[in-house]
């Protein structure tokens, strides 16, 4: 299958599809060149920088890494079966990969451009994912305002008295038990 690469910030279109630039009020952008990567991809993926896209190929298990220089394919990264979900980490350093038939998510390095992990997702799942599902770290939440609420105490003279009431309700506690018999 190819992989059409379109003008509009050069972005990428799985199934041929066509793209419209942001902003622009042509119905149709211009198509740059086409990019053979394996049977239906499925989504993709733009690292970051920009120079690499992450093609994952549906009914052949395998991501094909895009440079977006040359747009030619530079790797072919076998992951699980029926890849239907990519994403980029914000700091380029990852990739993952929804493997929907599988039930894993594959983790490949882009320095290497090969799997270093694979994720289970439990019996009888199937991991899918659209668009962007991995996102930056939100900044912490603020720390609560501190505020000076006031703790009762009781003083020496109150907590005599509490004592008193105390020991009194055990002794009428008692005096009724004893009573019943």
């Amino acid at each position: 299958m190819m992989l059409p690469v379109i003008e509009a910030n050069r972005k990428f279109a799985p199934h041929g599809a066509a793209a419209q630039a942001p902003g622009s009020t042509n119905s149709v952008a211009t198509l740059l060149a086409t990019v053979p990567v394996g049977n239906l991809p499925f989504a993709v993926a733009v690292s970051p920088d920009g120079t690499r896209v992450y093609a994952p190929s549906s009914s052949s298990g395998n991501v094909a890494v895009i440079d977006t220089a040359t747009n030619t394919v530079i790797a072919t990264v076998p992951v699980g079966s029926s890849p239907e979900g990519v994403d980029v980490t914000p700091d380029g350093t990852r990739v993952y990969v929804a493997n929907s038939f599988s039930a894993s998510v594959s983790v490949i390095s882009t320095a290497t451009n090969t799997v270093i992990a694979t994720i289970a997702t439990g019996a009888g799942s199937a991991p899918f994912a659209f668009g962007k599902f991995i996102t930056g770290a939100a900044a912490p939440p603020p720390p609560p305002a501190v505020t000076n609420v006031p703790v009762p105490t009781l003083s020496a003279a109150n907590l005599g008295l509490l004592a008193l009431l105390v020991a009194l309700a055990a002794a009428v506690g008692s005096n009724r038990r004893t009573s019943r018999k």
